[in-house]
C-alpha cells in the first residue's frame, strides 16, 4: 500500500509541472517582439524632396554662370579702357620744345626728334615719385617709355637758361601740387602751362 499511495501522491505534481511548461511557452511566444520590415517611404514624399533637389541645383548653376558673366564682361570692359601704347613725337625747334605741354598715357613712348643742337633731361624733383628720371644725350634724337601717371618737367641743358624746357602729363596729374612746390627758376614757368592747359 505503501508504494501505491507514494505513486498516486506523485501524479499530480508532473501534471502540474507539465501545464506550468506550456504556460510559459505561451506568454515567451506572445511577448517575443516581431521584426517588421521597414515602412518604404511613400513616393509622394519622394517626389517632393526630388523637386526640391532640382530647384535648388539650377538655381545655384544659375547663380554660378551669372557670376562667370560678370567676371568676363568685367575683364572685357577693363582691357577695353587700356588704349594701345603709342609713339608721341616732340619737336625741338631753336629754343625751345613743341608741344610745350604733351599729354600722354601710361605705357606711351616718347621721342625727341631735330635734336641736333639739344639734350632732354628729367629735372629732379619735378617727376612722379617711383619714376625712372632720364637723360637723351646732346645731338642724338632718343626715346623713352613713361609709365607712372603724373607730370614730368624736363629740359635742355643748353638752351635751359633761355626758358628750353617741357612738360609730359601722363594720365591723371595727381602729383600737380608736388611739381608746383618744387619748381624753381624756369620750371615754374612751366608748370604755370601745365595748369593752364590742365583747365582747359
Amino acid at each position: 500500500m505503501g508504494l501505491t499511495g507514494c505513486g498516486d501522491s506523485e501524479a499530480p505534481v508532473e501534471k502540474e509541472a507539465s501545464s506550468e511548461l506550456t504556460e510559459t511557452v505561451k506568454s515567451v511566444a506572445v511577448v517575443a517582439p516581431v521584426e517588421s520590415a521597414p515602412a518604404e517611404p511613400e513616393m509622394d514624399v519622394v517626389e517632393t524632396i526630388n523637386e526640391e533637389v532640382s530647384e535648388v541645383v539650377v538655381a545655384g548653376t544659375s547663380i554660378v554662370e551669372e557670376t562667370v558673366i560678370d567676371a568676363v564682361e568685367q575683364a572685357k570692359a577693363e582691357i577695353a579702357e587700356v588704349p594701345e601704347p603709342r609713339q608721341l613725337t616732340v619737336l625741338a625747334g631753336a629754343t625751345s620744345f613743341s608741344p610745350k605741354v604733351l599729354f600722354a598715357n601710361p605705357g606711351d613712348e616718347i621721342c625727341w626728334v631735330n635734336m641736333t643742337a639739344h639734350d632732354s633731361q628729367s629735372i629732379e624733383g619735378l617727376i612722379p615719385e617711383g619714376a625712372e628720371p632720364w637723360h637723351i644725350a646732346l645731338g642724338r634724337n632718343g626715346c623713352v617709355t613713361l609709365t607712372v601717371e603724373g607730370v614730368y618737367i624736363y629740359k635742355c641743358n643748353p638752351h635751359y637758361p633761355v626758358g628750353m624746357a617741357g612738360a609730359i602729363v601722363v594720365g591723371k596729374a595727381n602729383n600737380i601740387e608736388q611739381i608746383e612746390a618744387n619748381a624753381t627758376g624756369r620750371a615754374k614757368g612751366v608748370v604755370i602751362k601745365v595748369k593752364r592747359a590742365l583747365e582747359q
